[in-house]
């Protein structure tokens, strides 16, 4: 329910930062908000993976006419398959995070390093997406660690600055620097 609620939230978001970021540089903004709306039918998607493998390693009627193992190796198929989903999704949260920095930095009412932060996050989302999905599932823990690092060091900095301070488009020395 989380993955979808989320997923549904993010044409709200999209509109709300493109209207914030148009003043900056409409072109980018546009690129930015189709890159987040992207991601929304995918995650739709990827969530349908993880509810038929909830479904069928349930006690619901329809797949007990399966073989209980029967049962269990597909809803296990369909949880790899929403984990390859996620990781395919995270391609499109990281390209969406590079013309956000981008338009951060180019602002005048952010802080620059909140830009760079994201454009890092950006980076680190596609690197981490593109890596695990070509090892097949093989993990490499530090590597994980990581992109986790410094996805979060891009992301959670932005969303604590909008909720806490804001962006004021109107008073372009706000955050300059």
């Amino acid at each position: 329910m989380a993955d979808v609620l989320a997923a549904a939230l993010l044409v709200p978001l999209a509109l709300l930062l493109y209207y914030l970021f148009k003043p900056v540089q409409q072109v980018q903004a546009v690129l930015m908000a189709v890159l987040l709306v992207i991601a929304m039918p995918i995650s739709f998607v990827v969530a349908l993976n993880y509810v038929a493998a909830q479904w069928l390693l349930s006690s619901s009627p329809v797949p007990g006419a399966l073989a209980a193992a029967q049962r269990e190796a597909l809803g296990m198929l369909f949880l790899r398959l929403h984990a390859h989903g996620v990781l395919a999704v995270e391609i499109f949260w990281g390209l969406w995070l590079l013309p956000f920095g981008q338009l951060v930095m180019r602002s005048r009412f952010l802080p620059r390093v909140l830009g760079i932060l994201l454009i890092i996050a950006g980076f680190a989302y596609v690197a981490h997406s593109i890596t695990s999905l070509l090892l097949l599932g093989q993990r490499i823990v530090i590597y994980e660690r990581v992109t986790l690092l410094a996805r979060a060091a891009g992301e959670f900095p932005i969303m604590l600055w909008l909720l806490i301070k804001g962006a004021d488009a109107r008073r372009p020395t706000l955050g300059a620097g």
